[in-house]
């Protein structure tokens, strides 16, 4: 997280409620996915992630743009930890729901939310049976 957005958060935290702190993250999130934003891949990353784990915890279902996703998985893929570059090399992650495909090899199925969830080191191996919203 950037430093002025860290420093907002922080404050945050202090003074506003939990539903109010969760408005404001998706606030921000939707505000750097918008068409045209300027934005680092570390900043599209963090709001990609802040984007599904608030669907995921609100349990409301969130579409986002597979470009934006898919340079996420790819970035992610990338500086993942060693554990989890272990499992998706010489596979192919192919979420279902978006147009784009990483890897070579056998497939690893799932939604791009749970792709990048897991790729993120937020949740288990993505499988049809336990998809985020």
């Amino acid at each position: 997280m950037q430093g002025s957005t860290a420093r907002r958060f922080s404050r945050a935290r202090e003074t506003i409620t939990n539903d109010e702190l969760a408005h404001r993250l998706r606030t921000l999130a939707l505000e750097a996915l918008m068409p045209g934003a300027k934005r680092s891949i570390g900043a599209l990353s963090a709001a990609v992630l802040a984007a599904y784990d608030i669907a995921v915890a609100t349990n409301l279902h969130i579409e986002l743009d597979p470009i934006a996703t898919g340079s996420v998985a790819l970035a992610s893929v990338l500086s993942a930890p060693i554990g989890i570059r272990a499992v998706v090399r010489d596979r192919t992650l192919a979420p279902s729901d978006a147009d784009w495909h990483i890897g070579h090899g056998p497939e690893i199925n799932g939604t791009a939310a749970s792709i990048l969830l897991f790729l993120a080191g937020r949740t288990g191996f993505p499988t049809p049976e336990s998809e985020p919203t």
